[in-house]
């Protein structure tokens, strides 16, 4: 039995978003089970890597990019979208063939950019898994008639997919209840963030302390996301602002993508609006390995999304990874955070879309660093227990074979 997950991201040097879709193909294989992770069109950032191929094994996974190409071009976009679809579908067709026993998960779909593979799923009677980690129907930012399909696309998934799939794997107990309409209780897992706590092993003490030295000394505090309200980026600003009366030796560290409704003009002239341009350092959409060294250099990790729908429905896969460096962090009371953490014993709660309860934190932090580190440890081990890879992994192949 195979398990085939078929993931639209960045690989290999996305976003959180594909260090857990590389972490669950990673986890089924350390459990003994067969698994794949295939890219239906290429990858926006897949040109940074020279001569990366279309398929092979990287950091132990085994990958496949369905287009001849790994970078996807906007120009031809839909073109390469549907191409990969199809030879997506065309692999599974093949397999069948062959008498390959598969398991088809997919990774956040939405319907009509997924819709061969569903279809050819349900034809040829392949295991159909769904894996959601957002209510997407609710995001309406893009306008016009592209703002519109997706929309629709995204709803119909949600309240459709359900006919086509024998179960469904989620990331939040809100998106549980939400699809208790659709699905049964018993069919739907909830899966939560994934770690690995041997990351640690992969990163050069060097690489941490050349960061830590460009910084003299300062007290470095780092946030890597958007910048828009969902994250909470305006809040943390405020709060910031707050702290470096008190704290003037610290400097905001932030990395990312601004997006098209988020760009990085506005998030500039915020800072510049605060008086923040001489402690803060915007260092763009870094690769994972430097990201890496630069959470394990920081003093304080920022996680303060805001109280939204969307925010609520999801779960901050960074938690997890910033858990695994052991330094203090600050998150806001939103979604499952409170149901896996206790404020003060493993991390920092701090009230969501309140900078004043964002500084006060943040005050609290280094007032007492050393409880501070000590919180953070607590918060290490926590996460290691409760969001190891291997483990949580094992329990979605034990919920798939139920009902397989």
């Amino acid at each position: 039995m195979s398990f085939l997950v078929f993931a639209a991201i960045d690989f290999p040097n996305g976003t959180a978003t594909t260090a857990h879709n590389t972490l669950m193909v990673k986890g089924i294989r350390k459990n003994g089970k067969s698994s794949f992770l295939i890219i239906p069109f290429g990858s926006s950032n897949a040109k940074e890597l020279n001569n990366f191929k279309t398929k092979g094994h990287f950091q132990d996974v085994p990958f496949f990019f369905m287009n001849k190409k790994t970078e996807l071009k906007r120009s031809n976009y839909y073109f390469q979208m549907l191409h990969g679809m199809l030879a997506s579908s065309i692999l599974l067709i093949n397999r069948k063939w062959k008498k390959k026993r598969d398991i088809a998960i997919i990774y956040s779909p939405d319907f009509y950019t997924h819709l061969p593979i569903i279809l050819t799923c349900f034809i040829i009677r392949i295991p159909l898994f769904t894996w959601q980690v957002e209510k997407m129907s609710i995001n309406k930012k893009v306008p016009g008639i592209k703002g519109w399909l997706n929309h629709y696309s995204n709803l119909f998934a949600e309240t459709h997919l359900h006919k086509f799939s024998k179960g469904i794997i989620v990331i939040s107990s809100l998106l549980k209840k939400d699809y208790c309409k659709y699905y049964k209780e018993e069919k739907i897992l909830v899966s939560p963030i994934l770690v690995n706590s041997d990351i640690i092993f992969e990163i050069p003490i060097n690489d941490i302390n050349n960061f830590k030295n460009q910084y003299n000394n300062k007290r470095i505090i780092v946030y890597s996301g958007t910048f828009g309200e969902n994250d909470g980026f305006t809040f943390i600003i405020k709060a910031f602002k707050e702290f470096v009366k008190y704290f003037p030796d610290s400097i905001l560290i932030t990395t990312g993508k601004p997006g098209k409704y988020y760009p990085i003009e506005n998030m500039l002239n915020l800072v510049k609006e605060n008086e923040l341009t001489d402690h803060f350092h915007y260092l763009g959409l870094v690769s994972r390995e430097k990201l890496l060294s630069i959470i394990n250099a920081a003093d304080l990790l920022l996680v303060c999304r805001s109280n939204s729908v969307f925010a609520n429905y999801g779960f901050p896969w960074k938690l997890g990874e910033y858990c695994m460096t052991a330094n203090p962090i600050i998150a806001t009371k939103v979604g499952d955070v409170e149901k896996y953490f206790i404020d003060g014993e493993e991390i920092f709660l701090a009230e969501p879309e309140n900078y004043l309860s964002i500084y006060n934190k943040m005050c609290e932090v280094f007032y007492d660093y050393k409880n501070a580190k000590k919180v953070a440890e607590r918060g290490y081990n926590k996460a290691k227990r409760i969001f190891d890879y291997k483990n949580r992994t094992k329990e979605v192949i034990d919920f798939i074979k139920l009902w397989v």
